[in-house]
């Protein structure tokens, strides 16, 4: 798809004046294209900026977070929600899905957004997370907790790529979906997840975010392998960027530039 035809359908969808109007505009909209996302994970760091732009010309490319700089004038999606939140520029060409966490829109934008681009707003329920409930005998699977079940209610990953982006890019048609960034860490280490900017500069975002729980990073990988069975069976095929510091289940193939 050339990329005026992906401005098209976000400029329209832009007029749109509820966000379930927007949501149901964009269902299937890129039925068999191709997505890139960016996360803000270390790998990010070693990806060949001039090489990766080639090979996602006219394909759709999402961002999240601060990633949003690393390629803002190539954008088409943008996700954030209230942890390590920083400040975004306004840019119409650019749709902007937020989380509101278990907060209100409205108090959010009091306390971190203000006057932030927001296209559609989700809000995160729930009081355990997908991350821990695949290990349940009565876990149905990913079905139940598309944007197609529960719209703009969005249930706890943890994290927002589980919250919202693969869903996201789930909803919207997409029939391969590639990752950069996307890493999590060794889930023997402890810590603060590593980003592709330095600790100091996570420090000084609005709401940095809390030390993962205990055991969240080997949940989180083992639940990577979970959306690439749902997306394997639903005809979706789920790549990442090959990292020594990408710690997705071994079950996601890896693709170089």
């Amino acid at each position: 798809m050339h990329k005026q035809e992906i401005k098209k359908i976000i400029l329209k969808c832009k007029t749109l004046s509820s966000y379930e109007e927007k949501l149901n505009f964009l269902k299937d909209k890129f039925n068999g294209q191709t997505c890139y996302i960016l996360g803000c994970g270390p790998s990010l760091k070693s990806l060949n900026k001039e090489a990766f732009l080639s090979e996602a010309e006219n394909n759709c490319l999402f961002a999240i977070k601060q990633s949003f700089f690393t390629f803002q004038n190539q954008l088409d999606f943008h996700f954030f929600n209230t942890n390590n939140y920083v400040r975004y520029p306004r840019d119409e060409k650019v749709f902007c899905v937020a989380s509101s966490d278990w907060s209100s829109e409205s108090s959010v934008k009091k306390q971190f957004w203000r006057e932030q681009q927001i296209d559609i707003c989700t809000r995160v329920v729930g009081k355990s997370p997908i991350s821990k409930e695949q290990y349940s005998e009565d876990f149905a699977g990913l079905k139940k907790y598309t944007f197609e079940e529960t719209g703009l209610s969005r249930k706890w990953g943890a994290g927002i790529m589980y919250e919202n982006v693969l869903f996201f890019a789930y909803h919207l048609g997409f029939s391969n979906i590639r990752t950069v960034g996307w890493d999590y860490m060794d889930p023997d280490s402890t810590g603060f997840v590593e980003h592709y900017y330095s600790e100091d500069s996570r420090l000084r975002t609005i709401n940095p975010c809390n030390q993962p729980y205990d055991k969240e990073m080997l949940d989180s990988i083992n639940l990577s392998k979970v959306f690439n069975i749902f997306f394997r069976d639903n005809n979706v095929k789920l790549e990442a960027y090959e990292s020594h510091k990408c710690f997705l289940s071994k079950e996601i193939k890896r693709y170089t530039l």
